[in-house]
């Protein structure tokens, strides 16, 4: 039986694929792999001291203030030649638990990750909002990456993150890339609008849009003439507006939808479905706003713009369905 050690679980994770590492007091480690959790008899059991002995030398004096006054954190490490991992740490019953996500080193390109051509058009934009949307665990950071990967090869851009935490890591090829870490670099997102738009960028990059004060953030940016790119935790274009326009009142709902109407560029929304032979298959839809659906915005219609995408294969739409083939 294997001792507790970090390194190894994480070479583990990575040998057998797992895409996600649960370590809960009480229990052995667990793998999600192909979606599945997976218990790992191998590992010896966890214990809340040993998650405090494997995790908290990696985190900063903020980090650790952060967690004892909040109870969870989120931090991302990276680990020399093994690769980088997000994690989550959060208290059940009184003990630590944590999770990490494994992040893989290498950044696919839009094709490696399903998307044939149809992302391509994306790059192109000079300005405005594209949302990257799906629930958690569908690969939507990673989708995320890939995209300003793309336009990091093929355009002289300034592009600026702002992330919570930093999960890849890039390096600057034709774009010059900065990225910033809220709490670590910037204090929050709020303070942080005022001086991106001083720093000459041409893109800025939400990591996600959790709250009314990010998605006004984002809207700002994107009316001043700049690129944003953003996700969101909604499945489906209908749904991914509606939810940003639930999150302001009713007094603001016309101010909104004609905001969102002028600077929405896309919507890409995925999920990972399970084909006859249990692997996983990227499913998609690619809402491109054109001038039907800016109207459909405008005016209200939201539940017209699905069928829209059915139409709209000429400007780069795109079903789930057409995504799988079927």
């Amino acid at each position: 039986m294997e001792k507790l050690k970090l390194y190894e679980i994480f070479e583990k994770s990575l040998e057998e694929g797992a895409s996600d590492i649960h370590l809960i007091p009480g229990e052995k480690v667990f793998f999600r792999i192909e979606g599945h959790l997976i218990l790992k008899e191998y590992f010896e059991e966890v214990t809340e001291e040993k998650i405090q002995d494997l995790i908290f030398p990696f985190l900063f004096f903020e980090e650790l203030e952060k967690l004892k006054k909040y109870k969870e954190l989120d931090f991302s490490i990276g680990i020399e030649n093994i690769g980088r991992f997000r994690g989550n740490i959060f208290k059940a019953f009184g003990k630590i638990n944590l999770v990490l996500r494994v992040l893989k080193n290498k950044i696919y390109s839009l094709e490696e990750l399903g998307f044939k051509e149809h992302l391509n058009k994306l790059v192109e934009y000079k300005n405005g909002l594209i949302l990257i949307t799906g629930k958690t665990g569908q690969g939507k950071s990673t989708t995320l990456a890939s995209l300003i990967e793309k336009i990091n090869l093929e355009k002289s851009y300034h592009i600026i993150t702002l992330e919570e935490p930093i999960e890849y890591v890039f390096k600057n090829k034709k774009s010059i890339i900065h990225q910033r870490e809220i709490g670590k670099d910037i204090k929050s997102f709020k303070n942080s609008l005022r001086g991106i738009l001083r720093q000459d960028p041409d893109i800025i990059v939400i990591s996600e849009l959790r709250d009314r004060e990010t998605i006004e953030l984002a809207l700002e940016a994107s009316e001043t003439g700049h690129l944003v790119i953003s996700t969101l935790h909604t499945n489906g274009a209908v749904e991914t507006i509606e939810r940003i326009v639930s999150q302001f009142s009713m007094e603001n709902e016309d101010m909104i939808y004609t905001s969102l109407s002028e600077s929405l560029r896309a919507i890409v929304s995925q999920e990972f479905k399970i084909d006859k032979n249990g692997k996983r298959k990227l499913a998609y839809e690619i809402l491109i706003v054109n001038n039907g659906v800016k109207n459909m915005i405008k005016c209200k219609n939201i539940s017209q713009i699905k069928s829209l995408i059915e139409m709209g294969g000429r400007d780069g739409m795109v079903t789930r369905e057409k995504s799988l083939g079927l």
